[in-house]
């Protein structure tokens, strides 16, 4: 099955990505204490957890990218198993090619927002300007709520 160019473009940025963050991670592995701040409440650190765990989110930022990656794969194959609003026979094929792309989207927007999320932290414990990937991380966060919602309006309001 050849991968669509849509697709191939933001796996492709999804890894230029990792691997920016990854070389910052083993480039700032020696700065880093050994405890660093895990939680926080009003900039303020109140939990503290070994260095080690900013290889969670990475673990998980893959995790999530597999299983959409299967969803991805299980919507192109069979996009007629899916739920849609508003399918008719005109529009179908419409509906089944937006729904693959706003899955790839959000695939996309989660693994960014859980990499700059690593990102933030490991530049907060390095004691870096962290304020920048942090902002990336609220806004992919922020896409992630809106591209749902905009497919669904915009479902809910075709005609034909």
């Amino acid at each position: 099955m050849a991968i669509s160019k849509f697709r191939l473009t933001f796996l492709l940025l999804a890894i230029i990505v990792f691997g920016y963050h990854f070389f910052n991670l083993i480039s700032l592995w020696s700065t880093i204490p050994s405890k660093i701040a895990i939680h926080f409440t009003n900039d303020t650190p109140d939990q503290w957890g070994s260095k080690y765990v900013l290889f969670i989110l990475l673990f998980l930022s893959f995790l999530i990218w597999y299983f959409m990656n299967l969803l991805i794969k299980y919507l192109i194959k069979s996009p007629h198993k899916m739920n849609y609003i508003n399918l008719t026979e005109a529009n179908k094929t419409t509906q089944f090619v937006r729904s693959q792309k706003m899955v790839i989207l959000l695939q996309f927007c989660i693994f960014i927002c859980l990499i700059f999320a690593n990102e933030a932290l490991l530049n907060y414990s390095a004691d870096l300007n962290h304020t920048i990937a942090f902002s990336i991380s609220l806004t992919f966060l922020g896409l992630c709520v809106i591209l749902p919602f905009y497919n669904l309006f915009w479902a809910a309001r075709l005609n034909y």
